[in-house]
């Protein structure tokens, strides 16, 4: 009796290894049924395709079905697959043929192929997927890359994936995988350094020192969360800084500062309550902010009016640039802002002084955002007044272009 306690002991622990290391894909649990239902039974079909399955497979699938969060079972799934029909098939890859979510089944299929010695005919079924689910040549040579970074535990080959990156795939597509391959949030080869952390205490300032002291010369922040406070964020002279699915807090003193970078993209980020200016560029070669958010960016600041000799104020209604700065704004290149969200951003002065082009100084091509409560405004004698009326009170400059923008409650575009 006691040795069948024991027995059963050791088997629970065994059947709960899954549960305590799953393999987290947030975009298949959020997911409907039917989705997930059939991407996880799909996944049984392949790797049941060349016949018996080793334990190797079987545990790491079990992982995978744990980070779904799935009410059924292995067994369950590997007793659906033997009885799959083409209909099934047909239904999968179409639902799936536009999300992003297909990445993550082709990623997983490869991975669970590589378990075994590679059959011929799992690799055909596997390319008959590809092809239903539009999956181009680029992007199958990044994701077989990085299955097998992952099958061989390697941070230099993650790395080296990353360099060949289709930009069609999101990054966080393999944030499941990453936290196995890398001891720490910071991988880097001598090419490319990216942080992308995986708890928000991973993220200290001796961590955003390595990044901005780094001779890599193309860098990538990834679902990084950081508190600025007095930090000065800064990069100089690189090739290329992708942030992706960071969220960025209380700039107090320093805008984030992109010197003589040849390319900027920042998307689905969140900059918030900074009271600095948010993002400085100079000497820009392009910046693409795409799926973004700026809540509470309102540049705070002391300019007092100025009058030249002959008594007339020269500084009412100069540009200013209160989200995005540039001291020579016409020493930058194109930059593009879609699909983003501006809400409560502009500029606060604690003189009665006017400005125009609070949000940006730069010339941007705005396109699909929405502006909800921007403006600038005055803070004398311990109340805020949003400037008066006037062709100069402006977000954006001149030159600046919008197409199908939301307004609610700002002021004009340019």
């Amino acid at each position: 009796m006691a040795n069948g306690k024991i027995d059963l002991l050791c088997q629970y622990i065994e059947n709960s290894k899954a549960k305590n290391y799953p393999i987290k894909n947030d975009c298949l649990c959020e997911s409907t049924d039917f989705i997930k239902n059939g991407y996880l039974k799909m996944l049984a079909v392949i790797l049941q395709q060349a016949g018996e399955t080793t334990d190797a497979q079987v545990n790491i699938y079990k992982r995978i079905l744990a980070g779904a969060q799935s009410e059924f079972t292995a067994e369950d799934f590997l007793r659906m697959a033997l009885s799959i029909e083409i209909e099934d098939f047909v239904n999968f890859t179409g639902e799936c043929k536009e999300l992003s979510l297909k990445y993550n089944f082709v990623l997983d299929a490869i991975i669970l192929i590589g378990l075994k010695e590679k059959k011929e005919e799992q690799f055909r079924l596997l390319a008959g997927f590809c092809e239903a689910l539009g999956i181009t040549k680029e992007e199958m040579r990044y994701l077989a890359m990085m299955a097998k970074a992952i099958l061989e535990m390697s941070e230099s080959a993650y790395v080296d994936a990353y360099e060949v990156k289709a930009d069609s795939i999101p990054d966080m597509v393999f944030q499941g995988y990453r936290c196995l391959i890398a001891k720490s949030c910071i991988c880097s080869n001598d090419n490319l350094i990216i942080f992308q952390s995986t708890c928000a205490e991973q993220v200290n300032l001796r961590m955003l020192e390595k990044i901005r002291t780094s001779n890599a010369p193309n860098v990538k922040l990834i679902n990084v969360e950081i508190n600025l406070n007095e930090y000065y964020m800064c990069f100089n002279r690189k090739a290329s800084v992708i942030l992706e699915s960071c969220v960025i807090r209380s700039g107090n003193k320093h805008p984030i500062t992109f010197d003589n970078c040849e390319k900027v993209e920042i998307k689905n980020t969140e900059f918030m309550d900074f009271n600095s200016r948010t993002l400085q560029i100079e000497n820009l070669g392009s910046l693409c902010i795409e799926g973004c958010k700026f809540i509470n960016c309102k540049y705070i600041y002391d300019d007092r009016d100025d009058e030249d000799i002959y008594g007339y104020e020269i500084s009412q209604w100069m540009e200013l640039g209160g989200v995005i700065y540039s001291e020579n704004s016409l020493k930058n290149g194109k930059i593009y802002i879609e699909n983003s969200l501006f809400k409560n951003c502009g500029g606060i002065n604690e003189w009665d002084v006017k400005k125009s082009a609070f949000i940006s100084n730069v010339k941007c091509n705005v396109s699909n955002c929405k502006f909800i409560d921007c403006w600038h405004s005055c803070a004398m004698h311990g109340y805020e007044k949003i400037d008066e009326d006037s062709f100069a009170r402006t977000m954006f400059t001149d030159s600046s272009e919008a197409i199908n923008c939301v307004y609610e409650n700002s002021a004009r575009f340019s």
